[in-house]
């Protein structure tokens, strides 16, 4: 962190139980250097010891190199693709990238996916509480 400047007076608290979020504040003009330093993985060693779960929401992987290189100080990444806009070979290319620096995948998770075709609601809601009928 900043010299002076504590992780807990970084931490935001948040209204939900066991919940703090820290910000990444203004974009620096060395953001690779800052994220692939020795300080940047002791930081994120330090929040493991601390917390149950650390999730970092980095660039895309294809825009710049910051998801790459957390991509190697983290337990594993997971990809958050839009359904119907994400072109697969994106996805394949990102994969790539991940794979090169010796990244882990840990899977992908679609957002903005039609209800008509998950058929979520259908067959686990309907399925569990009964017919509606």
């Amino acid at each position: 962190m900043v010299q002076g400047v504590s992780k807990e007076d970084c931490l935001i608290r948040t209204d939900i139980s066991n919940l703090s979020v820290l910000t990444s504040g203004l974009v620096p003009p060395n953001p690779a250097e800052l994220l692939g330093n020795k300080k940047m993985r002791d930081f994120i060693e330090c929040l493991k010891k601390e917390y149950d779960l650390v999730l970092i929401d980095a660039p895309p992987v294809l825009a710049v190199t910051d998801a790459q290189i957390l991509s190697t100080i983290v337990d594993g990444v997971i990809f958050v693709a839009s359904y119907g806009e994400t072109q697969k070979n994106a996805l394949v290319d990102a994969k790539n990238l991940i794979d090169k620096v010796g990244g882990k995948i840990l899977g992908i998770v679609f957002n903005k996916v039609p209800e008509a075709v998950s058929g979520y609601h259908d067959k686990y809601y309907k399925g569990y509480y009964g017919n509606e009928n």
